[in-house]
């Protein structure tokens, strides 16, 4: 690559800390990638660079960088190996896994399950459980459960970000409120992180182990830091905590402070402007030429942002690559950038819609040269807010067949088909219905009135085809009833209930078979539809999985989630990123940030919309006014305009920017400032432009996955799509998490070997008691999984013997790019092996992969699908560690981990419960070439949108998580198929009555 003299400065620094000032376009992402790969060729180990990125898209972007250029550099040793290039976030959660055992039984709370934890939590009861938000629901504008939640939310976050002392801001019910969030979330049984808990307990965790913390700085050579201005006050304490204030290891920030658009996260653009004054031997390297943008856009962009009180000044330029190696200005074409006005919103859409259809196919020229027609993944609609804003444009463009991806729309609940599902659980909870109104408040039907929407919904949904002619609310209503009588069974004591009913029900399940009754097995349903159900089974999932035990007095907490956070932030479900790889994207400035499109289109520039009318508002808290600084959070003039300049400079070359004009709402000064003689006067003819054959962009055709979801495709088409596209979820049951606990476990007893410990069946049976910890789970079930996981793990190390010795690394992350299909392949080995093969010719380390099982064999027929499983999963996981590691796969094994042999029929027959899988290179060449020919499929199924029940004539539907509603179901048993007797549920907790067997235990009803 042909760098600039700053890039080529930027790469070679090497005597102190830097700071790379990049302005939009400028490269900065192929300036890092050629920072750690200079490093690499002078022989930095690999594992001691460290990439701290914003999120995990620009992660894998720059991983991807980083490798090419490493390849250029040292052919011959082209794997990253264990650099590390991801959030702060994960990072901070390796370490504290690898170094902290105690942290592997914690997971990760996403704002979702948060929100969902709190809302199940929400009233204080007097025997002490519960949190307490009816205490602070008063304090509120609206005083409605969800704007309580909400704004406790963003008192949490302040809490963090400035270190507030609970026990001193005068408040003893906010204070109450919150020590209980956090002994719930943080604290047995739950054990949950949410992201601020990580950075805290990241912190602490180093800051109380100093022989630690001295391990990992001797250990980390050089940190990078990317988007630095976007870091809030908890990162920059931890990024000066592993870096010695700057002293060793040596730092590397990259930003820009007129990109810095976090403040109302607590994000502090002071970090990178007083970079300098902070940390000692500071080099300073400014990036201003940009080579994404002409230079109408950038001048426009420019001059928009120079408006900013405090920024550090820059003179960016618009550059483009000579033939000759030499830089020239890129300069735009007259009537590249448009405006325009329109009297109302769907006006504005249509416009949008015809310059969508029109600038297809035309001739775009690539930075390298090369030049090719526009798709739709070459453009981009941004908007302030997508909720209130989004849909008309994405209604247009699907009235006109053109693929489109929307993100933050918030609107799931807009949709009637989630609206009727909602409202069934309003029945089966015996709680009032939340129906929102036109005015934007909320109606609460009652049961009468619900049961009559439910009538009306299913009418309508079946009259406008987004159900088929099998629903009938009659028989909707009729199931409900007697499902609410179960629930009512379940809901007594057990010497009243009914036999084999037990107190415990899963959300899912019931949410399945209500699809089941609504005809989802008979009828075929339109996508939409599909895509919004879905949706709401992640979210039925995100509330099962900070629940311990559900019982049916939970379902009116469930109601409660549904009712007020969830129908205000969840989105609509829909084609998502990977099924619609070329798409136009409708989505936030905030998150298009790092992203960029030859084609943006920036509608809704009026007034109170952008800027924001809320720009000089603080967050909504409980905090006393007095305990806390707002400043940090108000984005003010200078906030929006820095949001004003991401947004421009996200585009290449064809930037439109429009405004609705009309009484009371008008153009503002944004729209207004924007002067140049390459723009079109308002009203002007758009000029006509030489079209060839529309070509997708090469990045829209990456397709990441992982082995499993690979699997599921080749189990059953459908089931792929209902699992990984649609994100329908199977649920939660009681042995959920059995598998990963004991996974944990293993890998803490292979760092002991690693570190040269002894390991014992002692030491396994002490590590069970103290790690082995189900979230949902309790009682009998537990015990018995407790010893079967005990016993499993006994067998194994006895069986292992002195071969742990042989322990080289314990779940060894990988990425695999298949250029072949053009497919991105995450995955995890169990456990790398030093292996002894001199029969192997290599200059690369000889090591062995092991994948472990935790199943439970009993039939030939059982074990033969491990076996091909093993076969298929270990040998793609061999072709990705040749790949991603200086290593060479030379042995594989799968190895089951039972509480008990295998029966006595299968040893006799000479099966083993340590699998032998061959991953020579021939059995890689065809392990890859397979990879191939599956993702080709994948992506002919995904441009048809066409997934076939293929799992009904390959037998796979009996044990399908979705038999319950999937037509191919019905077409599996026809076709003589044995029909399931249990539910998936109830299937797992038959699994546990098996796993008692095998313990000698027995479950009890």
């Amino acid at each position: 690559m042909q760098l600039t003299d700053a890039q080529r400065e930027a790469v070679t620094f090497d005597s102190g800390n830097l700071l790379i000032l990049a302005c939009a376009g400028s490269g900065k992402t192929e300036t890092l990638a050629c920072r750690a790969a200079r490093m690499v060729q002078d022989g930095v180990p690999r594992g001691s660079i460290v990439a701290f990125t914003f999120t995990e898209h620009a992660a894998t972007e720059l991983k991807h960088r980083i490798r090419r250029r490493v390849e250029e550099a040292i052919p011959e040793e082209p794997a990253l190996g264990d650099m590390y290039v991801g959030t702060i976030h994960a990072y901070c959660l390796q370490i504290l896994r690898k170094r902290d055992p105690r942290c592997r039984i914690f997971e990760v709370m996403d704002e979702t399950r948060q929100a969902a934890l709190i809302a199940a939590n929400f009233v204080r009861f007097p025997g002490g459980d519960g949190i307490g938000l009816d205490r602070l629901r008063t304090r509120t504008r609206s005083r409605t459960y969800g704007e309580t939640l909400s704004t406790f939310l963003a008192t949490l976050n302040v809490i963090h970000q400035q270190q507030i002392d609970i026990d001193n801001i005068g408040d003893t019910v906010l204070a109450s409120a919150v020590r209980r969030y956090r002994e719930i979330a943080h604290d047995h049984p739950n054990y949950f992180f949410d992201f601020n808990n990580i950075i805290d307990r990241m912190i602490d965790f180093l800051q109380s182990n100093s022989a630690v913390l001295g391990e990992i700085r001797a250990e980390l050579q050089h940190l990078f830091v990317d988007e630095y201005q976007d870091v809030d006050d908890r990162q920059e304490e931890l990024i000066r905590l592993l870096t010695d204030g700057g002293r060793n290891p040596s730092l590397t920030v990259v930003g820009d402070d007129d990109q810095a658009l976090y403040g109302f996260r607590g994000a502090k653009v002071d970090n990178i402007l007083d970079f300098e004054k902070k940390y000692p031997d500071v080099r300073v390297v400014r990036l201003e030429d940009n080579f994404r943008s002409t230079h109408a856009i950038v001048s426009i962009a420019d001059e928009a942002v120079r408006r900013v009180s405090k920024r550090i000044n820059k003179e960016p330029k618009a550059r483009i690559g000579a033939a000759d190696g030499s830089l020239q200005e890129r300069f735009a074409d007259p009537g590249d950038i448009l405006l325009e006005t329109f009297p109302s919103e769907e006006a504005e859409a249509q416009w949008v819609a015809d310059r969508i259809q029109v600038i297809r196919g035309t001739r775009f020229r690539e930075n390298d040269g090369t030049e090719r027609g526009l798709d739709y993944g070459d453009m981009a609609i941004l908007l302030r807010s997508v909720r209130s804003a989004g849909a008309p444009f994405a209604e247009a463009l699907r009235d006109r067949d053109i693929p489109v991806v929307v993100t933050g729309t918030g609107g799931l609940f807009d949709n009637e088909e989630v609206r009727l599902v909602q409202a069934a659980f309003s029945l089966l909870a015996r709680a009032d219905f939340a129906l929102p109104n036109e005015s934007g408040g909320i109606r609460l039907l009652s049961t009468a009135e619900t049961r009559e929407f439910v009538r009306r919904a299913v009418s309508a949904l079946r009259d406008n085809r987004r159900l088929g002619p099998s629903a009938n609310s009659t028989h909707l209503l009729s199931w409900l009833d007697r499902k609410r009588a179960e629930l009512g069974q379940r809901a007594v004591a057990r010497t009243e209930r009914s036999r084999g009913l037990g107190a415990r029900i899963y959300p899912q399940d019931i949410f399945q078979q209500m699809l089941r009754e609504l005809g989802a097995r008979a009828d075929s349903w339109p996508e939409s539809t599909m895509f919004n159900l879905g949706a709401f089974s992640n979210l039925l999932t995100q509330f099962e999985s900070v629940h311990q035990w559900i019982t049916p007095a939970r379902l009116k907490s469930l109601v409660l989630f549904l009712s007020n956070w969830a129908t205000r932030h969840v989105d609509e479900g829909g084609v998502s990123e990977l099924a619609a790889l070329n798409s136009v994207k409708i989505m936030t400035v905030h998150a298009a940030k790092g992203l960029e499109w030859p084609v943006v289109f920036l509608p809704r520039i009026s007034s109170r919309v952008f800027p924001s009318s809320l720009r000089t508002r603080p967050p909504e808290t409980f905090l006393p006014s007095e305990s806390y600084d707002p400043g940090p959070y108000v984005g003010g003039d200078d906030g929006e305009r820095r949001l004003w300049y991401v947004a421009l400079t996200r585009c290449a070359k064809f930037l439109h920017v429009s405004s609705l004009d009309r009484h009371g709402t008008r153009p503002t000064p944004y729209f207004r400032e924007i002067d140049h003689d390459c723009v079109f006067p308002l009203g002007s003819a758009p000029p006509e432009h030489a079209h060839i054959e529309a070509t997708p962009p090469a990045d829209s055709n990456l397709l990441r996955t992982t082995y499993s979801d690979l699997a599921a495709f080749r189990r059953c088409e459908r089931e792929y799509q209902l699992r990984a596209l649609m994100d329908f979820s199977p649920g939660v049951g009681e042995q959920f998490g059995y598998g990963q606990r004991i996974h944990d476990i293993l890998a803490e007893v292979h760092n002991m070997a690693i570190r040269g410990e002894t390991i014992t069946p002692d030491v396994i049976r002490r590590l069970v008691v103290q790690r082995f910890h189900l979230r949902y789970t309790r009682g009998k079930p537990f015990d018995i999984l407790q010893r079967a996981a005990s016993d499993a793990l006994v067998r194994y190390v006895e069986r292992a013997g002195d071969t742990l010795s042989r322990a080289r690394a314990a779940e060894k992350p990988f990425e695999l790019i298949d250029r072949e299909s053009g497919a991105l392949i995450v995955g995890v080995v169990d456990l790398l092996e030093r292996a002894d093969d001199s029969a192997l010719p290599s200059q690369r380390e000889i090591i062995g992969l092991v994948d472990f099982k935790a199943s439970r064999i009993r039939t030939m027929e059982e074990y033969e699908e491990t076996v091909d499983a093993a076969l298929e999963q270990l040998q793609l996981y061999a072709v990705g560690v040749s790949y991603a590691f200086d290593m060479e796969p030379a042995v594989a094994t799968a190895r089951i981990l039972s509480p008990r042999p295998l029966p006595d029929e299968l040893r006799t027959s000479g099966r083993d419960e340590w699998i032998k899988v061959a991953v020579d290179p021939e059995a890689q060449r065809e392990a890859a070439a397979k990879l191939s020919d599956t993702v080709g499929l994948l992506r002919e199924r995904l441009q048809k949108r066409d997934f076939p029940t293929s799992g009904a004539t390959r037998g796979k539907c009996g044990r399908c998580d979705f038999r319950t509603f999937c037509p191919g179901y019905e077409a599996f048993v026809t076709a003589g198929g044995s029909a399931a007797t249990n539910t998936p549920a109830e299937e797992v907790e038959h699994q546990t009555d098996l796993l008692a067997e095998d313990t000698d235990a027995r479950s009890t009803p």
